[in-house]
């Protein structure tokens, strides 16, 4: 990123939000199909498919939800021992792991 103003918490994760909503809009573009053609279009394996994509796509909207409701509070109510706002790092810890977890729980 190249602006200073888009290296923030907040914005890794509305990024990350942003992505899995993508993702989940056009897996449900398989269901489109096949509910205008009145049944699945995409065999067992597409249904295996996009059942693990739209979950994954699920979980990873609410785990990244999670996070920002965690993160908007240790911005707005600081830890009585030290004010530390987190950083773009703080971000992308859990979501790397988010991710990481995620995907090897679809498999």
């Amino acid at each position: 990123m190249e602006h200073r103003c888009l290296r923030k918490t907040a914005t890794v994760f509305v990024l990350n939000l942003a992505a899995a909503d993508l993702g989940n809009s056009l897996m449900h573009s398989m269901a489109t199909v096949s509910s205008l053609s009145h049944g699945w279009q995409f065999g067992k394996a597409g249904c295996k498919f996009y059942a693990g994509m739209v979950g994954l796509f699920g979980l990873v909207s609410i785990a990244t939800l999670s996070a920002i409701a965690v993160e908007r509070c240790l911005v707005i109510v600081p830890p009585s021992a030290k004010s530390s706002k987190p950083t773009p790092r703080f971000a992308k810890k859990p979501h790397k792991t988010i991710e990481k977890d995620l995907f090897f729980a679809t498999i």
